[in-house]
């Protein structure tokens, strides 16, 4: 080989050793990758479970967002963030260390959140009563997810949610299966939405088209 395929074999394999090192560092980030692994594959056979072929469209679709669902999570930032959560070592309670993951995760969260339409917050901002968007019980949340602003200032404002679209549905709804049979073994996407189907901010239309969902499938 001469020098410049010799450059260029280094360009392309620095990033990629970093990159796997950045995965398999410790044991939690390797136990993390294992369990998203699982999940990511839960996912795809829930949407396959869920596609209507009669639209094919749709079902081609959806069965891609399976394939590429949670894609995101693998990038350092976030994947860092969520493995040391979730697989790190335990640290001292209300330590610096243990605010410093937390505020990390809740970071990674929130873009990760923002940026898939599968989740419910991806589809809500921070708004007004006057808002021309549907609104659907004016509150303030908890923790509001979708917001431009600070926490502080977003508490006095209320969590406006959009319709979310059929695909999306159906792949959040994968998505509740997906992560309970990767976690415990079981798939129960109806429990999970009574659980906590009232603690996200839902349109009625969206609400209508979950109902749906889970009675065509899983009930």
């Amino acid at each position: 080989m001469n020098f410049s395929q010799n450059c260029l074999i280094v360009i392309v394999a620095v990033p990629i050793v970093m990159y796997l090192f950045v995965l398999f560092e410790t044991k939690g980030q390797r136990t993390y990758f294992k369990y998203l692994w699982r999940h990511k594959w839960f996912v795809f056979q829930e949407c396959w479970r869920i596609a209507t072929w009669e639209k094919w469209a749709m079902s081609l679709h959806l069965l891609w967002l399976g394939i590429i669902h949670d894609w995101r999570k693998y990038l350092p930032h976030g994947y860092i963030a969520y493995a040391r959560n979730f697989y790190g070592e335990k640290c001292l309670p209300g330590g610096i260390e243990e605010k410093e993951r937390k505020k990390a995760f809740m970071n990674a969260m929130r873009a990760h959140m923002k940026a898939c339409k599968h989740h419910w917050s991806h589809w809500c901002f921070v708004g007004y009563k006057e808002s021309y968007y549907i609104i659907n019980d004016l509150e303030t949340l908890d923790l509001p997810l979708a917001n431009g602003m600070d926490d502080a200032q977003a508490f006095r404002y209320p969590l406006v949610s959009c319709d979310m679209p059929w695909i999306y549905v159906k792949e959040m709804i994968a998505d509740w299966a997906g992560a309970g049979r990767a976690i415990n073994g079981k798939i129960d996407p109806v429990g999970w939405y009574e659980n906590m189907g009232g603690k996200m901010k839902f349109t009625e239309v969206t609400k209508h088209r979950i109902q749906t969902i889970l009675e065509e499938h899983y009930e």
